[in-house]
């Protein structure tokens, strides 16, 4: 459930990881949890949670789906361009 290594993507790829990794830390504080507090709510390891939010590994499907679960939106709103909750712009 780790996910895929993203070193050596693609420029816009690697854009697009870092803005989810910024999405799943504004979420993630927004609901005022640690990164272990959120590893135990999806099931996974906190490493996995700091490597997604540093856009160093990439979420399984599976993962993301927990994700929008545990903040409570629908997966899709974890990849828009909007600003998540409690993160200025």
């Amino acid at each position: 459930m780790n996910g895929t290594v993203l070193a050596g993507d693609r420029p816009d790829t690697r854009q697009r990881a870092i803005r989810f990794g910024q999405t799943i830390r504004a979420h993630r504080r927004w609901l005022g949890l640690t990164q272990p507090e959120l590893a135990d709510r999806i099931g996974c390891h906190r490493q996995s949670i700091l490597r997604w939010e540093h856009a160093q590994w990439q979420p399984s499907l599976t993962a993301i789906f927990r994700l929008a679960d545990a903040f409570g939106v629908p997966a899709a709103d974890l990849f828009t361009d909007e600003t998540p909750p409690g993160e200025t712009r």
